[in-house]
C-alpha cells in the first residue's frame, strides 16, 4: 500500500513538472503542448499551455468529439465559459469550417463550423438548434458577419449580422425602423405635386417568378482546375413562394424614376426598398383628400354630371385620361386650359421617358388631341399636359396591335 501510495505521488509530481503523459502508435492520448508533434492522426491531445486545451483529429470518422449526456433538468454534453478581460477576444467555443484545398484531392467537401440540429420530441418543451442569449448592455445572441473586421455596436440584439443576410424560404419577422428625429439631417416636407408626378410613372405588375440556373463547380482535380460542373436553381419550383402569383414593381423601371430606392445585390440582381413607398403614397393620399374635401364643400353639379368639367373662368388647368384606353388606332386626350395660358404643349414619352413627340396646344378652356396609334409600336406610353412650362399631369395609355 505505501509503495502504491508512493507511486501515485511521483505520478503527480511529474505531472506538475512536465504534464506531459504519452501513449504513441497504440493509442495516441496525451497531456501536453508537444505530445504528439508530427502526428496528425491523434484521436485525443490535451495542451496545458499551449494553443488548444483539446485536439481531436480522427481520419475516416465525421466525429472528431462526441459527448452525451441526459439529465431530469439541465444537462450540458459541453460547457465552455470564457471572459476576457481589457483586450483580446474570449470565446467560448470555436468552429471553424473548411474543406482541403483542390491541390490536395478535395471533391464537393463541404465545411461546417457549427452545426445545430434540434431533435424532435413528444413534449411540450421546444428544441433549439443553437440558442443564443445576451446579457449585458451591449451584445448579441447570434452575431454573424461576411468577411469583414468585427463591428462594435450598441444595444441588446437576439441576432446581429454585418453584411447581407440570405433567407430561401419565408421569413416571418416584425420589423421596426429607427426614425428619431436625433438620427435625421436634411429633413424637407415632400413636395406633393412632384411626388405624384413620379407615383403616377410607377406601374404596378403581377408576376410569377422565373426560375434561374447558374453553374458551380462539381470535381476539380490536383492542379485547383475544373473538371465537372452542376447547374444548380435559384428557387425550388415545389415551394409556394414560386409557384404563388406576386406583386409589386419592376427594380429597372424604379429605378429610373426613384434611384435611391432600388440597391443591387451581391448577385447582380436590384432589389426595392418598398418601406420608402410608403410615406410617398401618405403624401398623395393626404393631399388628395384635401382636394376632395373641397370639392365636397364646393360642389354644385348633379353627380350624374359629364366626366369633362364645364369651362369657368376660375378653373386650373387640367388632363383627363385618354380614350378609348387600351386603344389600337387612335385615340383621344382631353384636357382643360384656362385663357389666361401664355403657351400650352401636349408630349409623349415612352417608359425610359424618351420624348416621342411634342405637340404645341392653341386651344384654350375644353379641348382635346387625337393620337394616331399608328406613329407607335405596341406598347405602355406617357402623355404629359405642360402649360407656361410647368407639368400639369402625366397619365398613361395602352396601344395595341
Amino acid at each position: 500500500m505505501k509503495k502504491l501510495f508512493l507511486i501515485n505521488i511521483l505520478f503527480i509530481c511529474a505531472l506538475s513538472i512536465s504534464a506531459q503523459i504519452k501513449v504513441q502508435n497504440t493509442g495516441y492520448v496525451g497531456v501536453g503542448s508537444s505530445v504528439l508533434s508530427g502526428t496528425l492522426l491523434s484521436p485525443f491531445s490535451i495542451n496545458s499551455l499551449g494553443e488548444a486545451g483539446v485536439i481531436a483529429y480522427i481520419q475516416g470518422s465525421p466525429i472528431g468529439l462526441k459527448i452525451n449526456t441526459s439529465a431530469l433538468y439541465d444537462g450540458y454534453g459541453l460547457y465552455a465559459k470564457a471572459t476576457g478581460c481589457q483586450y483580446g477576444t474570449a470565446i467560448g467555443v470555436l468552429g471553424e469550417g473548411q474543406t482541403i484545398a483542390p491541390g490536395m484531392g478535395c471533391f464537393r467537401g463541404n465545411g461546417v463550423g457549427v452545426r445545430g440540429i434540434a431533435g424532435a420530441s413528444t413534449t411540450t418543451f421546444m428544441m433549439y438548434g443553437v440558442s443564443g442569449l445576451v446579457d449585458g448592455t451591449n451584445g448579441a445572441g447570434i452575431y454573424g458577419r461576411d468577411n469583414t473586421s468585427e463591428t462594435a455596436f450598441q444595444g441588446k440584439w437576439a441576432g446581429y449580422f454585418k453584411g447581407n443576410v440570405h433567407v430561401d424560404g419565408t421569413l416571418t419577422a416584425v420589423s421596426i425602423n429607427p426614425s428619431d428625429s436625433r438620427l435625421k439631417k436634411n429633413v424637407l416636407d415632400l413636395d406633393y405635386q412632384r411626388t405624384l408626378d413620379r407615383i403616377m410613372l410607377l406601374r404596378p405588375v403581377e408576376y410569377n417568378m422565373q426560375q434561374v440556373t447558374f453553374e458551380v463547380a462539381d470535381s476539380v482535380d490536383s492542379r485547383g482546375e475544373v473538371v465537372t460542373t452542376r447547374t444548380v436553381n435559384r428557387y425550388d419550383e415545389t415551394t409556394a413562394v414560386f409557384q404563388n402569383k406576386h406583386y409589386g414593381l419592376i427594380a429597372q423601371e424604379v429605378q429610373r424614376i426613384y434611384p435611391d430606392l432600388v440597391y443591387e445585390g451581391s448577385d447582380g440582381y436590384l432589389g426595392i426598398d418598398y418601406v420608402s413607398l410608403i410615406p410617398m403614397l401618405l403624401k398623395v393620399v393626404q393631399q388628395q383628400q384635401v382636394e376632395i374635401d373641397q370639392l365636397k364643400r364646393n360642389e354644385s353639379a348633379p353627380h350624374n354630371a359629364p366626366a369633362k368639367p364645364q369651362e369657368t373662368t376660375n378653373q386650373s388647368a387640367a388632363l383627363y385620361q385618354n380614350t378609348p384606353n387600351p386603344f389600337n388606332e387612335n385615340t383621344e386626350i382631353a384636357f382643360y386650359l384656362p385663357q389666361s395660358v401664355t403657351n400650352a404643349m401636349l408630349c409623349v414619352y415612352d417608359m425610359n421617358g424618351k420624348q416621342l413627340s411634342q405637340n404645341v396646344i392653341t386651344q384654350r378652356g375644353n379641348a382635346s388631341f387625337v393620337v394616331n396609334g399608328n406613329k407607335y409600336g405596341a406598347g405602355m406610353y406617357l402623355y404629359s399636359l405642360i402649360a407656361d412650362n410647368q407639368i400639369v399631369d402625366t397619365k398613361r395609355m395602352i396601344l395595341t396591335k
